[in-house]
């Protein structure tokens, strides 16, 4: 299965089968942040391949989900953004991008789903070691940018800076 595959997998069955986690600071091997402001922690589904790390934040007031994929391995942000757009297109979604985020090697998918009822954004970052993919799912995506501006990553390059 390949990569972009993967991601869009796991993403939707995040989006399906997420139970609540109770939890004010979220952590991992790979970033910290504080679950403020009615953010809270979901549980990961069975679906995210073993070896890959998954965290799915909701906020209820926002009406929006975060999910933070990394994945193991020196693997290209551009060309998975590229892949993924090219199989969200293939799926029937709009996709705007990838474009590439200022200041990084990190880029942007503005997705709108089949039906139009759902918008996401995707951002891709990598480091050399690992390959993050960061959706942002629902109605108000700029108060899960603002608190991602938190998030206090462990390894340098690995996320997109917001």
């Amino acid at each position: 299965m390949k990569i972009s595959q993967i991601l869009s997998v796991a993403c939707l069955s995040m989006a399906l089968t997420m139970s609540v986690a109770s939890a004010k600071m979220i952590s991992n091997p790979y970033f910290s942040i504080d679950a403020v402001n009615g953010w809270e922690q979901k549980s990961m589904p069975q679906a995210v391949p073993p070896g890959t790390s998954g965290t799915f934040i909701y906020s209820k007031s926002a009406g929006t989900m975060i999910s933070i994929i990394v994945i193991p391995g020196n693997i290209s942000a551009k060309d998975v953004a590229e892949n993924v757009a090219g199989q969200y297109k293939k799926n029937g979604m709009t996709v705007s991008g990838p474009k590439k985020l200022e200041g990084s090697d990190a880029y942007l998918l503005e997705t709108v789903s089949k039906n139009k009822r759902m918008k996401t954004d995707v951002y891709f970052a990598g480091n050399g070691k690992n390959l993050s993919q960061i959706t942002l799912m629902g109605g108000k995506r700029d108060q899960a940018v603002e608190f991602l501006k938190t998030l206090k990553p462990k390894e340098e390059n690995l996320f997109p800076k917001f």
